[in-house]
């Protein structure tokens, strides 16, 4: 979903059915890349316990970067078209 929400972003309106199959192949085929990368990469015990002692770090960034876009969302002004 994730994938496809960005993918969303750069489709224009009438582009055709062909188009969107190959969108929808490469967001499939991207998405299972991605996800079977992070399996292979974290199904090693030395690589497990890096991120383990990184993972507060991880965490705190992501929810400092979380809060400043939810800021920034808040914060928007709506525009009329």
């Amino acid at each position: 979903m994730f994938f496809g929400s960005l993918f969303s972003l750069g489709v224009p309106a009438g582009t055709g059915v062909q188009d969107l199959i190959i969108v929808i192949a490469a967001v499939g085929v991207q998405s299972a890349l991605v996800f079977h990368g992070y399996a292979l990469l974290f199904s090693s015990q030395s690589m497990t316990r890096i991120y383990l002692k990184l993972r507060r770090g991880f965490e705190g960034a992501f929810a400092v970067g979380f809060g400043a876009a939810s800021v920034k969302i808040l914060t928007a002004r709506i525009q009329s078209p």
